[in-house]
């Protein structure tokens, strides 16, 4: 079953209150369960995004569906997301120990910005390239986001 995802660029604003000394961040939002309205599962991850490897990944409380396609301003002067990438995966496993997707199609979110536009464009380019992402498993706070070519 295919599923959607959004990529977003969430610039941290006063009111962000999370703990942690993260500022400016990618929010990954997944839709898995196409069917209905659910929840999206949601990660946080630094702006700078490798091809192949692994980085910090934060697990995100779960966020409504209607930021798959948001931008703009944040309740409570937490800031502004801006889509950077969208697109479709496949869900590899989604258990007790990881949660893993195969990117199907990824398109970038045209901006009048240079600066989303960049950032769309080397994320997208990465996306396309990786066969697989292992995010830490939904009841994880914390963890690696790793990705990888996917084995034949």
């Amino acid at each position: 079953m295919i599923h959607r995802f959004t990529v977003s660029l969430h610039q941290v604003g006063p009111g962000e209150h999370t703990g942690d000394a993260r500022g400016d961040h990618l929010d990954w939002f997944f839709a898995v369960d196409p069917e209905t309205d659910a929840p999206l599962v949601t990660w946080s991850t630094p702006i700078a995004w490798p091809a192949v490897g692994g980085q910090p990944a934060q697990r995100l409380p779960d966020h409504r569906t209607r930021y798959l396609d948001y931008d703009g301003e944040i309740s409570g002067d937490r800031g502004r997301v801006q889509r950077l990438v969208v697109g479709t995966y496949r869900l590899l496993e989604n258990d007790a120990e990881t949660m893993a997707i195969a990117v199907e199609s990824i398109a970038e979110v045209p901006s009048a910005s240079a600066y989303f536009a960049k950032l769309a464009a080397g994320l997208s380019e990465s996306l396309r390239r990786v066969g697989r992402i292992d995010f830490p498993s939904a009841s994880a706070e914390n963890g690696f986001l790793i990705t990888r070519q996917e084995e034949s």
